[in-house]
């Protein structure tokens, strides 16, 4: 996994925005946006998945 510092993070979203358009890598996904950004950055996908705590009740 690779780790950013701000200035090498600010210098590689310059990077992929000269890039142009670049078609998400993962059709029908809700966070497909997300997920390519983490895809050319070459970081995990780190999204938040819900808990689930049996004492609290679902939300959702």
């Amino acid at each position: 996994m690779k780790t950013y510092t701000k200035v090498s993070l600010i210098e590689a979203l310059i990077e992929i925005r000269n890039q142009g358009w670049i078609p998400t890598g993962r059709k029908n996904n809700d966070g497909g946006v997300g997920n390519t950004l983490e895809d050319l950055l070459g970081i995990e996908e780190n999204n938040c998945k819900r808990q689930t705590n049996p004492t609290l009740p679902s939300i959702i």
